[in-house]
């Protein structure tokens, strides 16, 4: 019996990094594309139809920014970029995928205006700015389990 797709698959996100740039997308699609070759021998490559997140720039992430080994990146809440206009292409084969990644939708709030504003308990500077945005927080599972 074959199985069914409803269309949603939340646990199917993958992290690459493409030029520098850290990109984090959803799964859409796994297909196998076959070609036959002059030896006799099919030549066979899986490739991965993915939707990219948009990078979220305007939340206050600096608080993750000494824990790289998390891996912990904002995106804006269910915006995709365009495949013909920005980021990685849409159709990538498997082998650049560093990592799956989990994904779970947050509040932060906008950063400060001014970078010099104080983080010490009890100034007003400190206090949040503007309402709370929703964006999707990723976490890179990249690193090895250890076992004790």
């Amino acid at each position: 019996m074959p199985s069914n797709f409803n269309g949603v698959a939340p646990n199917s996100i993958v992290q690459v990094i493409v030029g520098n740039v850290w990109h984090v997308g959803e799964v859409l699609t796994i297909m196998t594309h076959r070609q036959p070759c002059a030896s006799q021998t099919m030549l066979e490559e899986r490739l991965l139809h993915v939707r990219w997140f948009v990078p979220s720039y305007d939340v206050e992430t600096s608080m993750w920014d000494p824990y790289p080994e998390l891996e912990i990146k904002f995106w804006k809440y269910n915006e995709y970029l365009d495949p013909l206009s920005a980021g990685p292409s849409a159709l990538i084969p498997i082998s650049p995928v560093r990592s799956q990644a989990c994904h779970v939708a947050v509040y932060k709030y906008p950063k400060r205006r001014n970078a010099e504003e104080s983080d010490a308990e009890g100034d007003s500077s400190a206090m949040p700015v503007g309402r709370a945005i929703k964006v999707w927080a990723t976490v890179g599972v990249t690193r090895d389990a250890i076992v004790i």
